[in-house]
């Protein structure tokens, strides 16, 4: 039953993902929520610094409102 349970969220997740059309912002959340990254390790992928994802991740949000 729990993996049903993830996939479902999974599913529920890239639904919300889908909703954010800038690029830079939807893949920030991505590396976020689907493939667990933490800030740092999402700083590094991208070439920004960790307190500019950070402003990204909260401006990402702010399209979904999870």
């Amino acid at each position: 039953m729990e993996i049903e349970e993830c996939v479902w969220e999974r599913i529920r997740i890239k639904s919300f993902l889908d909703t954010v059309k800038i690029p830079k912002l939807r893949t920030i959340l991505q590396l976020t929520y689907i493939e667990c990254l933490d800030v740092d390790e999402i700083a590094i992928r991208m070439d920004y610094c960790s307190r500019q994802i950070q402003r990204l991740q909260d401006q990402a949000l702010e399209y979904v409102r999870i």
